[in-house]
């Protein structure tokens, strides 16, 4: 659901603070290897409702898949250079890679075939019952940015909160756990954000240095000597037993720039000293980037 509440975003340009996300349009290619079209439109036309987009037709290109992406691999690069594909949906991984996840070479000839058709693409798959990412330790160690996502509830609610956690990302910073409220009625599917410590599937599952950060951007500044108290407050522990993680957690935060402190209160770090890439020295000097694409 998440996928294709994304899908439209970027295919509708829809802007809404309540989502708090900045989405770039571009066109989506949904290739589905687990329901069909008639489910797919169904939500899409859900969604759209949810979001006042009544009249609006979708311009989210369907593929039903039946063969792993690697056999696919080369028609799904035509339709995106066809039609100006943006990103591809992939789900889910387990039938995109042949039922080989928990196979080196399936999950790698899937990765490859994904290298191949080129753009950005978002490959949803499922974890075990210990939680962890089902089959080949690959699927981990090839994902660029990778989202763990859990909802509250039980099938057939008509609200449901759903907690996102980033647990891997390359080059750049992971960022904060995130929490989402799903309201279903027979017409529309909204989708709003919400706050992390008001989601109890999130709420539940913070750590301790999660807990730091989001009680300082909800509620502070925060004095530095009763940060322990509320942590523990939180989660109904003593402030001793959580004073060394906490007192841990601020200095690691404001080794980061996250948090700052001033006069012994906490605040979160609002100005950060990053140069602006269009003004640095070698564009200044009109000099070429130190490679070439061959």
């Amino acid at each position: 659901m998440i996928a294709i509440w994304l899908s439209v975003l970027m295919d509708s340009s829809h802007i809404d603070t309540g989502h708090d996300l900045q989405v770039r349009p571009g066109k989506v290619l949904y290739c589905d290897y687990e329901t069909d079209h008639v489910e797919i439109a169904s939500r899409v036309r859900g969604i759209h409702a949810g979001m006042g987009l009544d009249e609006r037709k979708s311009g989210i290109i369907y593929r039903r898949c039946t063969q792993p992406l690697t056999a696919e691999a080369d028609k799904i690069k035509d339709i995106t250079s066809k039609y100006g594909v943006s990103m591809i949906v992939v789900d889910s991984l387990g039938l995109a890679t042949g039922g080989g996840l928990d196979e080196a070479e399936g999950v790698l000839g899937y990765f490859a075939a994904l290298r191949w058709i080129g753009g950005t693409s978002l490959s949803i798959t499922h974890t075990n019952k210990e939680g962890h990412i089902f089959g080949s330790v690959y699927t981990l160690n090839c994902g660029r940015s990778i989202w763990e996502i859990k909802k509250s509830g039980s099938e057939g609610d008509e609200n449901v909160d759903v907690g996102l956690w980033h647990r891997k990302v390359n080059i750049v910073a992971k960022q904060k756990p995130r929490a989402l409220g799903m309201k279903f009625s027979e017409s529309s599917i909204s989708i709003t954000a919400k706050d992390p410590m008001e989601a109890e599937i999130v709420s539940e599952s913070l750590s301790v240095s999660e807990l730091v950060y989001q009680l300082i951007s909800r509620e502070g500044p925060i004095a530095r000597n009763k940060m322990a108290e509320q942590v523990a407050a939180y989660r109904s522990e003593t402030a001793d037993r959580v004073s060394g993680a906490v007192a841990t957690a601020i200095t690691r935060h404001i080794q980061a720039k996250r948090i700052v402190e001033i006069d012994g209160e906490l605040a979160i770090q609002t100005s950060f000293s990053d140069p602006d890439p269009t003004t640095s020295s070698a564009n200044n000097k009109g000099e070429e980037e130190p490679w070439e694409l061959i």
